[in-house]
């Protein structure tokens, strides 16, 4: 698996910045569609589609909307981060369990890459579990780390999921072990519900 020049991974709506649209890979790939009701406490900070990764047999491109959110009861911890990514595979194939497996791996390495961008270290998977998501059943990977900040490491939990709903749908985000923990992991669960 090779990644282009200057492309990014399937996480990279999990890095730091003002908000931004690149334009790698060409517009024209639909994002995914997320209802506003459920983003009223979050704001977008990035529109991008770029090509992912690619073998010899398939190139993967993604389109991906990243968004934050301050750390819940936790003025002074890192803000709380989600993003949902639209796929497409050139040639199109329909989803079976070879690209299947292909899509996880890319994902789950992206992820962490982004992950160690954002400033997490010592990234650690915890599980592997089934996540509904209408007629699917998504991966669902949970990762606890830890975080620099300007007074010091804090844990982190982060939680990836894959799944296909006509084509293949990755979201993903992280929030700080502090304040508010039960409904920062409940939110992003249900953002990943939302999903279309």
């Amino acid at each position: 698996m090779s990644r282009k020049p200057g492309s990014s991974s399937v996480s990279s709506v999990a890095t730091s910045g003002a908000k931004t649209t690149t334009d790698r890979s060409g517009m024209d790939l639909e994002p995914p569609i997320i209802p506003d009701d459920a983003l009223s406490e979050w704001e977008r900070v990035d529109d991008s589609t770029d090509t992912l990764f690619e073998t010899a047999v398939v190139s993967v491109t993604g389109r991906t909307l990243r968004y934050e959110s301050p750390a819940l009861g936790a003025d002074t911890a890192p803000a709380r981060f989600f993003f949902a990514t639209r796929l497409r595979l050139d040639p199109a194939v329909t989803p079976n369990a070879a690209v299947t497996k292909l899509v996880t791996s890319g994902a789950s390495d992206g992820f962490r890459d982004r992950l160690s961008e954002r400033g997490f270290h010592e990234i650690h998977h915890e599980e592997t579990r089934t996540l509904p998501i209408d007629d699917a059943k998504a991966d669902l990977t949970r990762f606890r780390a830890k975080c620099v900040t300007p007074d010091g490491d804090i844990m982190t939990e982060a939680l990836l999921a894959i799944w296909t709903a006509d084509g293949y749908r990755i979201a993903g985000g992280g929030f700080p072990l502090t304040g508010e923990v039960t409904t920062s992991r409940r939110d992003l669960r249900r953002l990943f519900r939302s999903v279309r």
